[in-house]
């Protein structure tokens, strides 16, 4: 999370550096703004692939249950939670997965949507003054 935090923290910093400089040319600024923008993109979409794993396998514990003898199913790494959804520390846990699985499906689709976009970007003779967000996020996605 310092990560996360970190990177955030820069991205804001230079914004505002960039917004204090009055004496920049209007292109030269709009350039940087752009370069920013990207370098952020890439920073966080990397962040995001990098850290995802460790995620996963916590977000899937509350899916994976222990049916014991007794005929109770418990959680098979909090074994004293119940799989039962009339328990109110299962259910908060549940709950809390299905809203993180969201979001990294989220995450995917935004990225599974900028290949597309970033495909059909590339696609065609046409002039490109500039370099979308959504190819710089793509980049980093593909980069070994």
């Amino acid at each position: 999370y310092f990560v996360i935090a970190s990177t955030i923290l820069s991205f804001i910093l230079m914004k505002v550096r960039l917004c204090l400089t009055i004496d920049v040319d209007p292109d030269l600024r709009k350039m940087q703004e752009w370069l920013l923008r990207n370098a952020f993109n890439r920073a966080a979409l990397s962040v995001v692939l990098v850290f995802v794993s460790n995620h996963m396998e916590l977000l899937w514990s509350p899916f994976t249950c222990l049916h014991r003898d007794d005929g109770k199913s418990v959680m098979l790494n909090a074994q004293d939670i119940s799989c039962n959804h009339e328990d109110e520390r299962y259910f908060f846990i549940r709950n809390l997965a299905v809203a993180g699985w969201s979001t990294l499906s989220l995450v995917y689709a935004v990225l599974l949507w900028s290949m597309y976009k970033s495909y059909f970007w590339q696609v065609g003779p046409r002039i490109r003054p500039m370099v979308p967000g959504y190819v710089a996020a793509v980049e980093s996605a593909a980069a070994g």
